[in-house]
């Protein structure tokens, strides 16, 4: 337990978390994911997926307009939006 507490924070420390759904990876309460990601430069900025758009409302990606929530979420954990036929 400890050893996986000390390697999450190692890796905090080191910047080299790339994928924040690791279980290693440390929360950032802060910046929360998946619709919202550090830059390089430490921002917090919005990842929306394809067909969404953020809403500072609800804190996620919600879908445009015109385009419905196809049903399942991308890699990252995102909502997914488009035109059902």
């Amino acid at each position: 337990m400890y050893t996986r507490i000390l390697i999450a924070v190692l890796i905090g420390l080191l910047g080299g978390c790339d994928d924040p759904t690791e279980s290693l990876c440390p929360v950032d309460t802060e910046c929360p994911w998946p619709y919202r990601v550090r830059d390089p430069e430490g921002a917090c900025v919005w990842a929306c997926a394809s067909g969404t758009i953020p809403s500072a409302e609800t804190g996620e990606c919600e879908c445009t307009e015109g385009k419905q929530n196809v049903g399942y979420e991308d890699g990252y954990g995102r909502r997914m939006c488009g035109v059902q036929s």
